[in-house]
Order: C-alpha cells, then sequence, then structure tokens
C-alpha cells in the first residue's frame, strides 16, 4: 500500500506552513522549505522524514500506547487510521485517539525540562481558567496546530493534549515491550530496549509531578481558517513547482 504520508502535508508537520515571513500577510522561510519537501517527496516516490531516526521520535511514537492507557474508557484509539480533507488535496492526518466531538494526540518527550516546561504553563492555565489553546500553541505550537488539523480533518470541534512521562518502576515494563515488538522499523527499538534506566527519561513517584496529564479545548475557528488558508497557499506552491 501507498505510504500515505508521501507528498502530503501531515498535520504533525503543518506547524511549518503556519510560519510567518517579514512583510504583512507572507510566509516565513519553514513554510517553502516543507513545501520543497514535498515536491521531492512527489518527485521521488520516498518519504524524507525516513531517512532519520531520531531516538526522541521513535520513544515518543512507541510510549504513547502507555499513555493511552491512562485515558478512561470512552477514549478510542484510532492512530492507525490516516484522514484526507474531503476537497483539499495532499492534507492528511492519523490523531491518536477520537470520541464524541474530541479529537486528541499524546506525547511523550524525551527530556524532564521539555515536559515539566509544558506541565507548568499548562497547569498554571488551567488553574487560572486561561486560554489553554493560546497557552499550548505559544509553548509547543507543533502540538497546537496538529491539533488544529486533526480538527478539521476529522470534523471534531475540542482538542485534547496528553502529556506521559513514565514513573521509573514503569521503564521496565515499556523496554519488555519493546523487545518483544515486531512490527515496522523493529530495528530502531534496540537501542531503547536495551538502554540503562539512566539513560531513558522517567519521574520519580516520590517527586509532585504525575505521569500523565490531559487538557482538552475547544479549537478556535479563526484558527482553523488559517490553517486552511496556508494548507490551500502550499498546494498552489507546490504545483507552481511541479510545473517549471
Amino acid at each position: 500500500m501507498k505510504n500515505q504520508r508521501i507528498g502530503n502535508f501531515s498535520s504533525s508537520k503543518t506547524h511549518h506552513l503556519t510560519a510567518n515571513g517579514k512583510a504583512k500577510g507572507s510566509v516565513g522561510v519553514p513554510f517553502m522549505t516543507y513545501v520543497n519537501e514535498k515536491l521531492y517527496e512527489v518527485k521521488s516516490g520516498k518519504q524524507l522524514e525516513k531517512e532519520h531516526s531520531a531516538k526522541s521520535t521513535t520513544w515518543g511514537t512507541f510510549v504513547e500506547r502507555f499513555g493511552f492507557r491512562e485515558l478512561g474508557i470512552e477514549y478510542k484509539l484510532d492512530s492507525k487510521k490516516r484522514y484526507a480533507h474531503p476537497t483539499i488535496p495532499r492534507w492528511t492526518g492519523a490523531p491518536d485517539t477520537i470520541k464524541p466531538k474530541e479529537v486528541g494526540d499524546i506525547k511523550c518527550p524525551f527530556t524532564l525540562k521539555e515536559y515539566f516546561e509544558l506541565v507548568e504553563a499548562m497547569e498554571r492555565a488551567r488553574k487560572k481558567g486561561g486560554d489553554l489553546a493560546q497557552v499550548l500553541k505559544k509553548f509547543k505550537k507543533e502540538y497546537y496546530w496538529q491539533l488544529v488539523s486533526n480538527s478539521i480533518l476529522t470534523g471534531l470541534e475540542n482538542g485534547m493534549l496528553g502529556l506521559f512521562m513514565p514513573f521509573e518502576d514503569q521503564l521496565q515494563d515499556i523496554q519488555d515491550e519493546m523487545a518483544q515488538y515486531d512490527g515496522p522499523d523493529v530495528y530502531k527499538l534496540f537501542g531503547l530496549a536495551n538502554a540503562n534506566h539512566e539513560e531513558l527519561p522517567s519521574l520519580s513517584r516520590e517527586g509532585m509531578y504525575n505521569n500523565f496529564y490531559k487538557w482538552s479545548f475547544e479549537i478556535p475557528m479563526e484558527d482553523k481558517k488559517f490553517l486552511t488558508e496556508r494548507v490551500i497557499k502550499a498546494n498552489y506552491e507546490l504545483d507552481l513547482l511541479l510545473a517549471e
């Protein structure tokens, strides 16, 4: 089956399309860089991001299943299904979870600092009744715009971000599952499955942080409109490049 990421603008990367240039209304360098990457994929039939196997990406992709287990039974794991926009070409996404009116993604940072910074920002906003969408957009725009994109693709109005960091005593269970995994790209997990626990990110149960946080919020309509306009423009620019 054809890789549905090749040549398509994926939800997880749409934050590149939101970059602005110096002139009002212009796009930034990351926008055209991403469009050019899609050009290379369309012309070669190969996926560029598979050239790299970052440890943090491998960790986050595998460990998200442990984060999902922290959610309630009303959530459905949906990460194997890729959605496509019904009218705009080359726009796809694969959200982690689906429930009535809400699309969600689970993130598992590979550094404690990244985890703590986002938890502190989001929890402060939650306790004060702040705008969680705007806080997430400021502190982790790639997470935010992925939710916006998946909200558009699924037609669901709310977004949910789940953030997971294992406790120290959960690491062995994670590594055991890694060692038993026999799916695609199994070689990427070898180093993580055999790493010392000191090399892997984890929390102490004696600390004050939880191993899982969940924040839900309504996706602003103006951000859906903005991202839609940017994907349409990205398609236009890509078509121009393909016509050269």
